[in-house]
C-alpha cells in the first residue's frame, strides 16, 4: 500500500496531477491545485483505492486531510471523488459545520444531497469531539506519564481533568500525578 510519494509535480489538470518521482509518473487525484506549483518538489500522503476494474490515487497535503478523508470514506453512500470534494471546503470549516450541525455548507457540493449531509454529519460529530479534545492535550505531559507506567487512556483521562484549570507542562503533569496517585 502506498502512504506518500514525494516527488516533482510535471502536470496540472482541474482534478489531478501528475507527480513524478525517479522517472515514474503517478497520477494524482487531487483538488487543492492552488497548494502546489509545477516543477515544485512535494510530498503527497496517498490513499491507494483499488477496484476490481481501477487502481487510483487520492493525494493530500496533511495527514490530518488523509484521515478526515478516511473518515468521510466510511460513510455509506461516500465515495473517493465525493469525499475529496467535501473536502475541499476545509477542514476547519468542515469542523465547525459539523459541530454546529449544519448541513448547508456540505449540501454545496456537487452530488451531496440533503439526507447525504446530514449522514455525514451525524456520523462524524462523535468523532469530531474527541480530535478537538486530543488537539488540546498536552503531549508532553501524556508521553511523560505514559512514560512513568500509566497506560494511554489513564494518562489522557487525568490530563482531561486538568487540562483547563492548570496552565504549563510542569504543572499539569505534578496536577495529573496527584489525581493518579488517588
Amino acid at each position: 500500500m502506498i502512504i506518500s510519494i514525494k516527488g516533482s509535480i510535471v502536470h496540472k489538470s482541474n482534478n489531478y496531477i501528475i507527480l513524478e518521482n525517479q522517472g515514474i509518473g503517478y497520477q494524482i487525484h487531487f483538488n487543492d491545485l492552488d497548494k502546489v506549483r509545477l516543477g515544485e518538489e512535494t510530498t503527497l500522503y496517498i490513499h491507494d483505492y483499488i477496484r476490481e476494474d481501477r487502481r487510483d490515487l487520492y493525494g493530500f497535503t496533511s495527514l490530518d486531510e488523509l484521515h478526515f478523508f478516511l473518515k468521510l470514506l466510511s460513510i455509506s453512500g461516500v465515495g473517493p471523488k465525493m469525499a475529496q470534494h467535501i473536502l475541499a471546503l476545509g477542514i476547519e470549516n468542515l469542523q465547525k459545520s459539523i459541530m454546529e450541525g449544519s448541513s448547508a455548507l456540505i449540501e454545496g457540493v456537487s452530488g451531496v444531497g440533503k439526507k447525504t449531509a446530514q449522514k455525514i454529519i451525524l456520523e462524524l460529530k462523535g468523532s469530531i469531539d474527541k480530535i478537538l479534545e486530543e488537539k488540546n492535550l498536552n503531549k508532553d505531559v501524556v508521553n511523560g506519564l505514559i512514560g512513568l507506567g500509566y497506560s494511554r487512556n489513564e494518562a489522557e483521562d487525568a490530563l482531561r481533568q486538568v487540562a483547563s484549570e492548570v496552565l504549563g507542562t510542569e504543572a499539569q503533569l505534578k496536577a495529573a500525578l496527584k489525581l493518579l496517585g488517588r
